[in-house]
């Protein structure tokens, strides 16, 4: 679950010239990402109200059967601003299908097709998600962009309250290189209120700051509004356009405060040691004390359906490998008072078999190991070397049915099996 919800590196062209002012900036061109979700790390989904009344701006459409209408609008809309039709049309029977009005001329039929599924959760419900496109920037330099879009079923009675409601979010970004001193980073330009309009308030700057490829929006994430310092050099953004395509990098005169980058947390490095007091009171010393073993770290908590989920495989295989070089060290992010005898935490630890050390300290999201190791999503989990303190594994492949193929492999490899 997150908190909030592979980076693709272009190198840009870099040009040098003369502001008006008078200082030096650069001209950092960006490239256009249709994935820039995924590579930002999450998104920030928008309502979109859907109703049986037909807008007045639609004037061309195809056969429809049993349509729900909205119509979407950027949050900078100004002067010669677009609108949006969508029509999602869910017939009882047949194949449900999103139409999105790309270039807002209220013709759905000269469109760039919209892509609809289903997917089953819960009982007998279903979840639509797509995507569709839309042109953004004013006549004759726009931009096509993709916006993700999900629906839940309207006869989930657990979200009735979003029985009309589309959700919407911006899965493009733009992409680029800046050069601050002698060191170069990549940036993200990400929308993430979906304004349809890279000029607004919304839209994020994110900085790979330790060039592992990954942005960390605890420490990489600033607003592209506000001027940001590395290493002392302070800069802040100009000359965006509506699209995006572009970015002036200018010297700033305001004071702030350097960005620290974050650990740099990918197999190979080393884990972040520390000493913290389990939930029994005896201190555990990460990862000295797993000496001759490997460790999963396991960021987790009782009210995190997905972290839940993952429980019994990693139960099934604590009690194959324990004792023979393989241990657990969870990090709960329950809530305070989750540590004592007695606690719905530990009821659930002993029903479902968690049997390995567990350290809470009942601050949920600020739960002091959570942000040493920038934790905003969870389930997330680190398996580690207890003699060297590398990184051994992390994410996807310490979940689901990838879980025990790493361990055991890892296993292997120290001689442990």
């Amino acid at each position: 679950m997150q908190k909030v919800h592979s980076v693709l590196r272009l190198l840009p062209v870099l040009l040098l010239f003369a502001s008006p002012a008078g200082f030096a900036q650069d001209m950092v061109k960006l490239t256009l990402l249709d994935n820039g979700s995924n590579v930002a790390g999450y998104y920030c989904p928008q309502k979109l109200v859907l109703s049986a009344t037909k807008p007045t701006q639609l004037r061309v459409a195809p056969p429809l059967r049993s349509p729900r209408f909205g119509v979407l609008v950027g949050a900078n809309a100004g002067t010669g601003a677009r609108s949006y039709i969508v029509v999602l049309d869910e017939p009882a029977n047949g194949t449900p299908m999103l139409y999105v009005d790309s270039n807002g001329d209220g013709d759905l039929t000269n469109d760039q097709a919209g892509m609809w599924n289903l997917a089953n959760y819960g009982t007998g419900l279903s979840e639509g998600y797509g995507s569709g496109w839309v042109d953004i920037g004013p006549t004759g330099a726009t931009a096509r962009v993709r916006i993700g879009m999900y629906r839940f079923d309207p006869k989930d009675t657990d979200r009735a309250a979003y029985a009309s409601t589309l959700f919407y979010y911006a899965d493009y970004a733009r992409t680029g290189t800046i050069k601050i001193g002698s060191d170069s980073y990549q940036v993200l330009l990400y929308d993430e209120l979906t304004a349809l309009d890279f000029r607004g308030n919304g839209v994020a700057l994110l900085i790979d700051l330790n060039h592992d490829g990954v942005y960390t929006t605890a420490r990489e994430k600033i607003l592209a509004a506000q001027a940001f310092n590395i290493g002392g050099a302070t800069r802040e953004v100009r000359g965006l356009s509506a699209i995006g395509d572009s970015l002036q990098l200018a010297p700033s005169t305001q004071t702030v405060a350097a960005m620290v980058p974050p650990p740099d947390l990918r197999v190979g490095r080393p884990a972040l040691g520390f000493t913290a007091p389990d939930i029994d009171g005896v201190a555990v010393t990460f990862p000295k004390d797993f000496a001759g073993k490997i460790v999963m770290l396991d960021f987790w908590a009782t009210w995190c359906g997905p972290c839940m989920s993952e429980v019994p495989g990693l139960a099934a295989l604590y009690a194959k490998y324990k004792g023979k070089g393989f241990e657990v060290l969870g990090i709960s992010l329950d809530q305070a008072g989750s540590e004592k005898p007695g606690s719905d935490m530990r009821g659930v630890m002993k029903d479902k078999g968690m049997l390995w050390r567990q350290i809470c300290d009942g601050k949920e999201w600020d739960a002091a190991l959570a942000q040493l190791y920038l934790v905003d999503s969870i389930p997330h989990a680190f398996l580690v070397d207890g003699d060297t303190g590398t990184i051994i594994a992390n994410g996807d492949v310490l979940r689901g049915t990838s879980l025990a193929t790493t361990v055991e492999t890892a296993l292997r490899k120290k001689g442990k099996t």
